[in-house]
């Protein structure tokens, strides 16, 4: 098994309980912010990132380029 996390905003508190229930397991853990919006951002922060880093890759321009990109 391969372990992953998620991360989920929620500002209601019993929600996010009954989500975490029915999802969080030993190898897929959910954290919980309040803070929607800036999750929300972050997100889409992550994917433009990962965009350009297999643009990177498909470019074949190399290891370095890739992690350059990521920081």
């Amino acid at each position: 098994r391969v372990f992953c996390e998620a991360t989920v905003g929620s500002r209601i508190d019993e929600h996010s309980e009954i989500i975490r229930q029915l999802i969080d397991r030993p190898y897929f853990r959910l954290r919980f912010y309040p803070d929607v919006e800036i999750i929300e951002i972050l997100g889409a922060l992550k994917n433009v990132i990962a965009m350009l880093a297999g643009f990177a890759d498909g470019l074949k321009a190399g290891f370095n380029t890739r992690a350059a990109v990521q920081t």
